[in-house]
C-alpha cells in the first residue's frame, strides 16, 4: 500500500485534473476528443442510484460543472482528495476532464463512477471478461473497469458485476432502499451525500435510517439541504443556525430542512434542530361504583 503522503499527492493531482482541465481543454484548443460506444447512460443522481447495487452505506455525488462558486469548488476538491484511493485509478487514462464524480461505499466493496462526457478512455488490462453483454476489464491491481456505461465504472470486481446486473434488472438497485426518499428531495444539488443504514444511524445518533445532505446555491446564498427518515418519534423544529431556515415534517417520519446563509463556513457547520418526542400511553382507570 502507498504511504498516506503519496496517496494525498495523487488525490490532489486527480482533483486538479478533474477541475482545472475543464478550462484547459478550451484554452489550448485541443478540440473534441474521440467518443466511445455507450450501452447504458445514467445522467442524474436518481438515475445513478437506480443502477448502483442495493446495500450501499454511503453515496457521494459531485457535479463539477454544477457550480462556478469558488468555495463550493474548493470543498469539492477537498472531498475528492479525502475519498480517492490511488490504486483504483492507476491503470486509467482519460482523454477529457471529469464532469461528475461519484463514490459508492459498501461493506464488501467500492464503486467509482466518472462522467467524462462519453469520451474514449484507456485502461491497462490484465484480463477481460464478457458479462451480460458488457466487457469487464481487470487491472493488475484487481480493479474492475467498464467503459460501456456512462459514467465509466471502476470498482471492486464483485460490485462492478452487481452494477451490470442492476442495469439488466437482474438484481435490486439502491433505489429500492432510498428511492422513496431521494425522489422527494425536489432539487438537484451539485454536492450530494446519501447515507443509509448504519451510516445514517451514526450520523443521526440512532434516530434515522436515511440521511441526505445537499450543498448548492440558493440565489446568491449558500444552501445546505438535509433530509432524514426518522425511525424514532422525532422531527425538525425552528432554529436560527443560519440567516434563512425552513423545515417540514411528514407523517411517515420523513423530514426536510433548508439552511441558507452568505457565510459558507456557517452553512457547512449548520445542523437542523431535531426534537425527540416521547409517546406516553396513559391508561385511565375506570371507577366502578357499586350501588
Amino acid at each position: 500500500m502507498p504511504s498516506k503522503k503519496s496517496a494525498r499527492i495523487l488525490a490532489l493531482v486527480l482533483a486538479l485534473i478533474m477541475i482545472g482541465s475543464i478550462a484547459a481543454f478550451g484554452i489550448r484548443g485541443i478540440g473534441q476528443p474521440p467518443k466511445r460506444v455507450i450501452k447504458h447512460e445514467a445522467k442524474t443522481l436518481p438515475e445513478i442510484i437506480n443502477i448502483l447495487p442495493d446495500g450501499a452505506t454511503q453515496v457521494l455525488y459531485m457535479d463539477l460543472l454544477g457550480t462556478h462558486d469558488k468555495n463550493l469548488l474548493n470543498y469539492t476538491s477537498m472531498l475528492i482528495q479525502q475519498n480517492t484511493i490511488p490504486e483504483f485509478f492507476r491503470s486509467l487514462q482519460l482523454t477529457s476532464a471529469v464532469r461528475k464524480y461519484v463514490i459508492a461505499a459498501y461493506p464488501d466493496g467500492l464503486i467509482y463512477l466518472l462522467d467524462v462526457n462519453k469520451t474514449k478512455t484507456y485502461y491497462l488490462t490484465k484480463e477481460k471478461t464478457e458479462y451480460l453483454g458488457y466487457t469487464i476489464k481487470i487491472s493488475y491491481d484487481n480493479i474492475a473497469f467498464c467503459d460501456q456505461v456512462s459514467p465509466i465504472v471502476l470498482g471492486t470486481p464483485n460490485k462492478v458485476l452487481n452494477l451490470i446486473e442492476c442495469i439488466n434488472n437482474l438484481k435490486p438497485s439502491f433505489n429500492k432502499s432510498v428511492g422513496n426518499y431521494t425522489s422527494r428531495i425536489g432539487k438537484n444539488y451539485p454536492i450530494s451525500l446519501v447515507l443509509y443504514g448504519e451510516s445514517a444511524k451514526e450520523m443521526s445518533q440512532n434516530t434515522s435510517d436515511f440521511y441526505f445532505i445537499g450543498y448548492g446555491m440558493n440565489g446568491t446564498l449558500y444552501e445546505k439541504f438535509v433530509a432524514l427518515h426518522f425511525t424514532e418519534y422525532a422531527g425538525f423544529v425552528e432554529s436560527n443556525v443560519t440567516e434563512f431556515y425552513s423545515f417540514e415534517n411528514y407523517k411517515d417520519g420523513f423530514s426536510i430542512a433548508s439552511m441558507s446563509d452568505s457565510n459558507f463556513t456557517k452553512v457547512l457547520e449548520a445542523k437542523p434542530e431535531i426534537r425527540l418526542l416521547k409517546v406516553v400511553k396513559i391508561e385511565k382507570e375506570k371507577e366502578i361504583t357499586q350501588k
